[in-house]
């Protein structure tokens, strides 16, 4: 198998393992551990919560999928199955489960990615991010009945995106400020080429992962025109 032969097949196990239920959600990390070592010689070093450090544009596109293989009726119900706020980094996959990364991907020039380990415990709690960013707000589209209907990006004139998002909690308030930086290029839906970007919100010196977005690349005009007048290079730390 070649390496990114390899690398597909660990996303899917990958995939595969995060439909799965523990007791202590701290075993997510512990149990997939064996799988990494065997992995890692082959292709790349593997941090100790199954991490690829050498794709981290392609790990930290991980969305929330509750139906994992594709299926349009899964036989099996898979609900949002957080991990206690806190266990692991927002940016991280055993965050939140069942997941799927997109195909197909490629990263995007102008962007940097390194992981931050902590010393004093030996574990990576960060990713220090630089790229063009764009800052975003937050909003909640509502139905003739004044409910909400779904959450949606603006510009800062309020004008809305088209990004599709995929946040990773649904309890998220109108209003708040977003940063979004693209990542890569890849297929969340299996039917056009997307640019998949890493959104985050502010919380003190560092920020925290609240989903990814996807926009098709025929249809990304606007954002682009928007990133060049409105946009600005960042470095931001994830936690």
């Amino acid at each position: 198998m070649t390496e990114d032969m390899l690398i597909a097949r660990w996303n899917t196990t990958r995939e595969n393992y995060s439909t799965r239920s523990f007791t202590n959600p701290a075993d997510r990390r512990n149990a997939i551990l064996g799988t990494a070592k065997v992995l890692c010689d082959t292709i790349g070093e593997i941090d100790s919560g199954g991490h690829l450090k050498n794709r981290l544009y392609e790990e930290l596109l991980w969305f929330l999928n509750t139906k994992p293989g594709g299926s349009p009726t899964p036989l099996i119900s898979f609900p949002r199955d957080p991990a206690p706020k806190g266990l692991f980094p927002s940016w991280s996959w055993l965050k939140l489960w069942p997941v799927s990364w997109p195909a197909l991907i490629e990263p995007l020039h102008g962007v940097a990615l390194c992981m931050e380990e902590d010393e004093s415990e030996n574990n990576i709690t960060s990713v220090r991010i630089e790229g063009p960013a764009l800052e975003l707000k937050l909003v909640q589209l509502v139905d003739s009945n004044g409910e909400v209907k779904k959450m949606q990006l603006a510009y800062s004139d309020g004008t809305l995106t088209n990004i599709q998002l995929r946040l990773d909690s649904l309890n998220l308030g109108e209003g708040l400020n977003i940063t979004c930086i693209p990542l890569a290029w890849g297929c969340s839906n299996g039917m056009w080429y997307e640019q998949g970007m890493l959104l985050l919100r502010r919380e003190g010196e560092y920020c925290i992962r609240i989903g990814v977005g996807f926009v098709p690349e025929h249809d990304l005009d606007v954002f682009r025109s928007r990133m060049d007048s409105e946009g600005e290079r960042k470095m931001l730390s994830c936690r």
